[in-house]
C-alpha cells in the first residue's frame, strides 16, 4: 500500500477501467485467437512447403548440369572432328585432291557454326532455367507480427481475468453508479441519500479499478504490445497490397 502511494503517476495511468476498454475493442477480438490458432497450423506445414520448392529446384539444377556437360561434349568433339579434318585435308592434298579437301574443310566449318549455334542455345536455355529458380520460401511477416500479436493480446486477457475485481469485470462505471442508486433507492432513502450512494459507488469503482497493480502493468503492458504488432502487420499487408497493385 505504501508503494502505491509512492509509485509514479505512471502507474496509477493504466486502470482496470481502461483496460477493459482496450480488451473490448474489436481488433483484439476473435481474428486474434483465430490468428494464434491458424499461423501454427500454417507453421507446422511450412516445412513441406519449402521442400517442395527445393526438390523443383533441385530439378532444374540437375537440368542444368546434363545441359553443361552436353555443350562441354559437343565442343569436346568438334574440336576433335576439326582435327581429324585437318589431317584428312592434309592427306589429300598431298595425293593431288585440292577439290576434295576444299570441299572438306567447307563442311568442317559448317559442322563447327552448327555447334557453335547448338552450345548457344544451350546457354539460354541454362539461363532461362536459373531464372525459373526459385527462392526457398520464408514465413509471412505478416503472420508472423498477427501470432505474436495474437499472443500477446491473449496474455493481456489472461491477466486482466486473474487481476481484475470482479465487480471492474461485470459493471462499467456508469452502471455500477446506477445499481447502488437503485439499491439505495429502494430502501425509501431520500434524492440526496441516493445521490450520495451514486458518488459512493464511484469512489469504490474508482478504489477497485486500481488494485494489483502489477497485472495492471502487465495486462496494459501486453495490449500495448499486441496492438503494435497487429498495426504492423496491417501496414505490412497495406505495403503489399500496394505493391501488387504496380504502387
Amino acid at each position: 500500500m505504501k508503494f502505491f502511494i509512492r509509485c509514479p503517476a505512471w502507474c496509477r495511468v493504466p486502470t482496470w477501467e481502461t483496460i477493459r476498454r482496450i480488451g473490448e475493442l474489436p481488433m483484439l477480438g476473435r481474428a486474434s485467437f483465430f490468428a494464434i490458432v491458424f499461423v501454427p497450423i500454417v507453421v507446422g506445414i511450412w516445412p513441406a512447403v519449402r521442400a517442395a520448392v527445393g526438390a523443383y529446384d533441385d530439378v532444374l539444377r540437375r537440368v542444368s548440369v546434363v545441359l553443361c556437360k552436353t555443350s562441354e561434349t559437343v565442343a569436346c568433339g568438334v574440336e576433335d572432328l576439326r582435327q581429324l579434318t585437318v589431317e584428312l585435308a592434309q592427306q589429300a592434298d598431298e595425293v593431288g585432291l585440292h577439290r576434295q579437301a576444299t570441299e572438306l574443310d567447307r563442311a568442317m566449318k559448317v559442322v563447327r557454326g552448327q555447334s557453335r549455334n547448338l552450345r548457344h542455345a544451350l546457354a539460354r536455355i541454362r539461363e532461362d532455367l536459373r531464372a525459373q529458380s526459385l527462392p526457398s520460401p520464408k514465413l509471412p511477416s505478416v503472420w508472423v507480427c498477427g501470432y505474436f500479436g495474437a499472443l500477446f493480446v491473449l496474455m493481456g486477457h489472461w491477466s486482466y481475468h486473474a487481476g481484475a475485481p470482479e465487480k471492474v469485470r461485470k459493471f462499467t462505471r456508469a452502471e455500477y453508479a446506477i445499481e447502488a442508486r437503485k439499491d439505495r433507492r429502494a430502501t425509501t432513502a431520500t434524492t440526496e441519500e441516493v445521490n450520495q450512494a451514486g458518488r459512493e459507488a464511484d469512489d469504490d469503482y474508482d478504489r477497485l479499478a486500481r488494485e494489483a497493480l502489477w497485472l495492471r502493468l502487465l495486462s496494459g503492458l501486453c495490449y500495448l504490445v499486441g496492438i503494435v504488432c497487429i498495426l504492423v502487420m496491417v501496414l505490412l499487408q497495406a505495403r503489399a497490397v500496394v505493391r501488387a497493385a504496380g504502387g
